[in-house]
């Protein structure tokens, strides 16, 4: 016996049908298809929904179609079925057409409470389906079609207040989802793109969130679970807090940052997550506070610092993230220090200067200690003091009043 055998009409002598009679038995109400289960196993199709059929042409057979089993007996017309806990509390109740799942099912919690009821149509869920806590509280509306999630859904908290809503389709998330606290007040907001032919295997998202107070925390979009595009970020009174670029996942290109009165705090660049090129600092009266090169994450030549009134108050030379020269500068723009360092300690000649821009002294340092001959003047310019140094000890010195003559050193 082939997969099909009608119960009316004529009868084929082979094991298949036609695409003729197969259309003549979808079309004609008065023919009824019989699928005998033991006959499943055998084939590659083991039920409607295997067949490639389009959803409507399925549920019309399927609701011309009935299971039989071995003996080949049809099931009754209507059932009424209810079946009870072990405490003798219903448990489930609902109609069989033909062993079919017809209509309003209801299915119960064993305190007696209703647990969760939906409509079924040719044993399929349909329509709106409801699910209840063992207290009675709704926590669930969900929207079904040809036994799929598909249609607009909700869910709440145990104090009633919504918690989520959105829309499925084909059990997919899709359009805008909004997430709320229990209070009521909206949290986080995901916009899921519907796939396309040309984006088959691309899954995008937009997704926000919210302030306590109701203020935009957050936005951006979401490509393959990885943050992708443009992020923005807010402080609680609305202001921006940040501009980050993401490519898969990751930090890439210009980020911004920002004070919470709205004013830049600084500029840097990335790439695929490191930082990676110029940044910029800025005070918070807009004043450009310090910045320099960046390179894979490391800081690579040149650094300087302003203070508030943009001054020059710090410049240094990096070399593989070390800083290799120093200098430091009075408010009025005269050279303060100057000093050589290797692997972060002074390495070399040392210069400090007064404000009016006179030698103040000179010397050298090993390994952050001052080593060999060191020279201190006056502010006139004349010498002051001079000393010989190994290993930051003191070896012998000279000392000068300011006239130039010799005295005794203190």
């Amino acid at each position: 016996m082939g997969l099909f055998d009608r119960f009316k009409g004529k009868k084929k002598s082979d094991d298949s049908i036609s695409q003729e009679d197969f259309n003549e038995m979808i079309n004609d109400p008065n023919i009824e298809v019989k699928i005998n289960t033991d006959d499943l196993p055998e084939s590659p199709v083991k039920s409607i929904d295997d067949l490639d059929l389009d959803p409507e042409t399925k549920k019309k057979l399927k609701s011309q179609t009935v299971f039989v089993g071995e003996d080949g007996v049809l099931p009754e017309d209507q059932e009424d079925i209810k079946e009870y806990h072990e405490n003798g509390n219903l448990k489930v109740e609902g109609n069989l057409e033909f062993g079919r799942k017809e209509g309003v099912w209801k299915w119960y919690h064993e305190n007696g409470q209703l647990e969760m009821e939906g409509n079924h149509t040719s044993n399929e869920q349909e329509g709106l389906w409801k699910g209840y806590s063992e207290n009675g509280q709704l926590i669930h509306e969900i929207t079904y079609k040809y036994d799929k999630e598909n249609g607009p859904c909700k869910f709440y908290h145990e104090n009633g207040q919504l918690r989520k809503e959105g829309e499925y389709k084909d059990q997919k998330t899709t359009g805008i989802w909004k997430e709320y606290d229990e209070n009521g007040l909206l949290m986080n907001e995901q916009n899921f793109v519907e796939e396309s032919p040309e984006l088959e295997d691309i899954e995008q998202e937009y997704i926000k969130e919210y302030h306590e107070n109701g203020k935009l925390k957050l936005e951006g979009n979401v490509k393959l679970e990885k943050q992708e595009g443009l992020w923005k970020e807010y402080y609680e009174n609305g202001q921006l807090e940040k501009e980050v670029i993401f490519k898969d996942g990751k930090w890439d290109g210009l980020c911004k940052f920002y004070y919470e009165n709205g004013k830049l705090h600084s500029e840097t660049n990335h790439k695929d997550g490191t930082p990676h090129g110029p940044s910029t600092y800025y005070h918070e009266n807009g004043q450009i506070q310090g910045g320099g090169n960046l390179k894979n994450g490391n800081r690579d030549g040149i650094f300087k610092e302003y203070n508030e009134n943009g001054g020059k108050i710090v410049e240094k030379l990096f070399k593989n993230d070390q800083c290799i020269l120093n200098k430091s500068y009075y408010e009025n723009g005269q050279l303060k220090l100057e000093g050589n360092f290797k692997d972060g300690k002074q390495n070399g000649p040392i210069k400090s200067y007064y404000e009016n821009g006179q030698l103040e002294s000179e010397g050298n340092f090993k390994e952050d200690k001052q080593d060999g001959l060191c020279k201190f003047y006056c502010e006139n310019g004349k010498l002051k003091q001079e000393g010989k140094f190994k290993d930051g000890t003191v070896i012998s010195k000279k000392c000068w009043d300011e006239d130039g003559n010799e005295t005794e050193c203190e």
